[in-house]
């Protein structure tokens, strides 16, 4: 009786594990394709550029671009790893975190320059949030440093 319980489970384990591995080449797959996407409208804004006459805000979306395709690249990276080794790992998550903070410090950055003068609520909110983004920073790229010691 034990042992017809403990293969139930071990089966069950299968399933369990084969469905996980489908799931993560699904999200990959989904990934891929977003990659491709974002890798599109990359394109498009630097050809956007060259014809734009406001280019600093062009600039500033094909920075934002850049790195929205670089944090689906790592999230990409992160699924790869987990198929390959079956154990999730934390570094990449800080990655995308990382990216993530300096990105929305960028846009920000462009935003406010907008709204100095015309809204003063919103400027001291965007200044907040780049207060907190800005304390972020390091200790993504101290707990990233971390892991790897």
């Amino acid at each position: 009786m034990l042992q017809s319980v403990d293969h139930q489970g071990n089966r069950l384990n299968k399933i369990f594990d084969w469905a996980e591995t489908i799931f993560h080449y699904v999200a990959g797959i989904v990934l891929m394709i977003a990659a491709a996407f974002s890798l599109f409208f990359v394109a498009q804004s630097v050809f956007h550029f060259f014809s734009s006459t406001d280019q600093m805000s062009t600039l500033v979306e094909i920075i934002d671009r850049v790195m929205l395709f670089l944090m689906v690249i790592e999230i990409l990276y992160t699924i790869h790893t987990s198929i390959q080794q079956h154990r999730l790992c934390a570094e990449p998550f800080l990655v995308v975190g990382l990216i993530a903070a300096i990105r929305r410090i960028l846009i920000i950055s462009v935003e406010s320059g907008h709204i100095v003068a015309s809204e003063p609520e919103v400027f001291r909110n965007l200044l907040t949030e780049i207060a907190i983004l800005g304390l972020l920073v390091p200790l993504f790229v101290l707990s990233i440093w971390l892991l790897r010691k």
